[in-house]
């Protein structure tokens, strides 16, 4: 028998025990405070995790965690709705820059971020790097079975994924949808503001379907709504797009007197590439690209209007079989099949799109390749499949503010259009010349506004009428290289060269500052002064210096600027009217290959101390490293 003294110590220590599991374990869903783990951009915000169960039918499932950003508002009487930011997709994180988005509304409102299930800020995160490598790998060659090797490596992702106790089939748009509306509640928000872009729309859709009453009002850029069907609508929409394009380019004078006959080149470009795969090198891979990768190359291009600019320029060069400018344009596949999460992605679209289209209605011929990636995955990846309701309209009174681009490939203006038929009360707004994320405008911005402060009223939207027309890159504009991309990789890709070229700069500056000394020294006319050749090579190598300072410092000004506004600028070339920098290079080389039998004769004669020979000969040497980089960079024999 257990003595009395030890019953009662054991009952106190299970009394001590209750309260102490009870806070430890709060009841799910709840919110953790805890730090930001995406650039809030200097904002003031608090930042956490929503827990929430996988399975939302079964409290013993693993639970998840979604980090939650809350930028702050300025105001000092704010409004009690914020704005919640809804990222695309689906696979796309917070961490892609969402909280930049948020000064548009910080003056009144709050601006909430949280990580979707499965996306790469949560826990799990469903990151497929196999398949990424296999995508990779299908471009490295040409084989009837890359399909079945995508399907291999997604089926190894899955695997892995089941082998950790994740259901897959519990990371589509309503689970997701339930995950905000437990935010809302949990945060105490009566109603909030829906912002979405892309499959952000389909998710904030799925959200008004399922849980009406928190929602004030809905702004939704490049529509992605759940009644369309993905695969059957999108090779007939992709063709509209390209065709507009042509359009665009025939109605500008520039474009079509540099780009004649736009649609037939791009068909022989076609021909030629699947007859003759090109060889392409990007770090780390040999692609073989086919005319069916470019289709599908130029379907991701078309997301971006800076990227429609170029379009006549690419097709008409691969038409001409110059092949420059795919290295650079290929190289941003990898940023782009990392910038989604594969496992989330497919979770999404294979349980809630694919099982809705029909396999004899998919023209197959006219599908961009990544749509037959899905084909392929779909099958194997055990989404499971969504209930009919998610391949239906979304009926609802509640004020929507619906923007597309006219030349949108991806989220063409036909499904805003398709959504805005169910929404009772909605504003439909095309942007001509623009393409996917309309919002980011500064029309797009002053409609946003004037919605938001009151979703009923008559919104201005007059602004899209201004809208310049498509800027075309053309030869007459554009110096048309790829050396800025070379340069860039190069320096970038080795370590070795790129601390040899900042040391030969900064040689190049030194000599730069020792000119004045050097002028000082000849207008003496001290006794122990060289024979003119001896000058000569020290003021022409003094100009060298001076010279490629000016042309590093003038390329990164001009560069940089068009790093910050469009960055795809930076692999056309250089403005016409900055040109005349690339005098420099092919000058530097030739004013360098006059002073070097100076250089020779400067130690053969013994001109000045064996210290500023050594000087003189490491300016040279430094030279010799930048015209070596010029050379390998494609800056040389650039004349405007």
């Amino acid at each position: 028998m257990i003595p009395r003294r030890i019953q009662l110590s054991f009952f106190l220590l299970i009394l001590l025990t209750l309260p102490i599991t009870s806070i430890a374990q709060p009841t799910v869903p709840y919110f953790e405070p805890d730090t930001c783990l995406i650039d809030t951009f200097g904002l003031n915000a608090e930042c956490g995790h929503l827990i929430v169960y996988e399975n939302r039918l079964d409290e013993t499932s693993p639970t998840l965690r979604l980090q939650v950003v809350i930028l702050k508002n300025r105001s000092d009487t704010p409004l009690p709705d914020p704005v919640v930011y809804l990222e695309g997709g689906p696979g796309g994180s917070i961490a892609l820059g969402g909280a930049s988005l948020g000064g548009l509304f910080l003056d009144t409102r709050d601006f909430i971020l949280m990580e979707q299930r499965g996306n790469r800020l949560s826990q799990p995160w469903l990151d497929c790097p196999e398949y990424d490598a296999a995508v990779l790998e299908t471009l490295t060659m040409v084989t009837e079975d890359e399909l079945d090797l995508l399907a291999a490596a997604a089926s190894d992702c899955r695997d892995r994924f089941q082998a950790q106790n994740i259901d897959l089939s519990q990371y589509h748009s309503a689970a997701t949808a339930a995950d905000f509306e437990d935010l809302r509640r949990v945060l105490g928000i009566e109603q909030w503001n829906l912002y979405g872009i892309s499959y952000g729309t389909r998710l904030a859709l799925t959200m008004l379907r399922d849980y009406p009453d928190g929602i004030r009002s809905l702004m939704l850029d490049s529509v992605y709504p759940p009644v369309i069907d993905t695969y059957t609508d999108i090779p007939q929409l992709y063709v509209q797009a390209r065709e507009r394009l042509f359009a665009a380019c025939e109605m500008d004078e520039e474009c079509d007197s540099a780009y004649p006959n736009l649609e037939q080149r791009l068909e022989q470009a076609v021909q030629q590439m699947n007859g003759h795969p090109v060889e392409v090198t990007i770090p780390g891979y040999q692609l073989s690209i086919t005319g069916d990768d470019l289709l599908g190359f130029l379907y991701i291009t078309m997301y971006d209007i800076e990227s429609i600019r170029l379009l006549p320029l690419l097709i008409t060069q691969l038409a001409d079989n110059n092949y420059t400018l795919l290295a650079p344009l290929l190289e941003n596949l990898t940023y782009y099949l990392h910038a989604v999460t594969d496992g989330k992605y497919w979770s999404v679209e294979c349980h809630e799109e694919y099982p809705f289209n029909s396999p004899e209605d998919i023209d197959h011929q006219q599908l961009p390749l990544q749509y037959h990636y899905d084909l392929a995955v779909c099958p194997v990846w055990e989404a499971g499949v969504a209930d009919a309701v998610a391949d239906e309209a979304v009926v609802s009174s509640v004020p929507v503010l619906l923007m597309t681009g006219e030349l949108d490939s991806s989220t063409p203006p036909q499904w805003a259009r398709i959504a805005s038929q169910t929404l009772e009360n909605s504003l439909l707004v095309e942007f001509p010349n623009r393409a996917h994320t309309v919002s980011v405008t500064p029309c797009g911005q002053q409609i946003i506004t004037d919605f938001i402060r009151d979703p009923f009223s008559d919104i201005d939207t007059a602004c899209v009428q201004t809208a310049p027309p498509i800027d075309f890159f053309v030869p007459a504009d554009w110096v048309i290289t790829t050396a800025n991309y070379q340069l860039y990789s190069t320096l970038t890709t080795s370590t070795n060269l790129s601390l040899v070229f900042v040391i030969a700069l900064g040689l190049f500056l030194v000599e730069l500052l020792m000119l004045p000394l050097q002028i000082v020294r000849s207008l003496l006319k001290r006794s122990d002064s060289q024979p003119t050749a001896a000058y000569i090579l020290r003021i022409g190598l003094s100009g060298l210096a001076i010279a490629a300072l000016v042309f590093v410092v003038g390329l990164a000004s001009v560069l940089l600027p068009m790093f910050r506004s469009a960055p795809t600028q930076l692999v056309i070339g250089i403005p016409r009217t900055s040109s005349a920098l690339l005098i420099l290079p092919p000058l530097i080389v030739l004013i360098g290959v006059v002073l070097l039998p100076l250089l020779v004769l400067m130690w053969k004669r013994r001109w000045w101390s064996t210290l500023i020979r050594v000087h003189i000969t490491a300016v040279a040497i430094a030279d010799f490293v930048f015209c070596w980089t010029m050379a390998q960079t494609g800056y040389l024999g650039l004349w405007f």
